[in-house]
């Protein structure tokens, strides 16, 4: 199982695949204040925590690719998992356009953007947890 991370200052949006790495299902927001003081809640809130084998952190840059100060804030909670959970590998991952994807696709369900509010965190998760094994699946060939 592989775990994404969507990493903001007020919330975090979690989203884990199925046992063979296949499916991706948002799976909870975290408010970040919490999750900094008792990291350990990640293993509450995913059941099978023991099964997994990667946590993807999405890696904000902006349109060139290049590091903004979110960015900074990013690889510094990439740091702060690999201390909290040591023996699993973390990966940071480009999540540009990921909001988009979310936005566009919520709106094409004809949702609007207050109703997004609530889960935008965990599907923009899942979002850069597709893309992640997306491209994971190309590289593998």
């Amino acid at each position: 199982m592989i775990i994404a991370i969507d990493f903001g200052e007020v919330n975090i949006g979690v989203a884990v695949t199925d046992e063979e790495n296949r499916f991706v299902f948002p799976k909870c927001v975290i408010k970040t204040a919490l999750f900094l003081k008792h990291p350990d809640i990640l293993t509450t809130q995913i059941p099978r925590f023991s099964e997994v084998t990667e946590i993807v952190i999405g890696l904000p840059l902006n349109l060139k690719g290049e590091h903004t100060p979110q960015t900074d804030k990013a690889i510094s909670f990439a740091d702060f998992i690999k201390q909290t959970f040591p023996g699993i590998p973390v990966v940071l991952f480009d999540e540009r356009f990921s909001s988009t994807i979310v936005l566009r696709r919520h709106q094409a369900l004809g949702g609007n953007q207050k109703d997004l509010k609530s889960s935008k965190d965990m599907l923009e998760a899942a979002q850069i947890l597709e893309d992640y094994l997306r491209r994971k699946s190309n590289e593998n060939g």
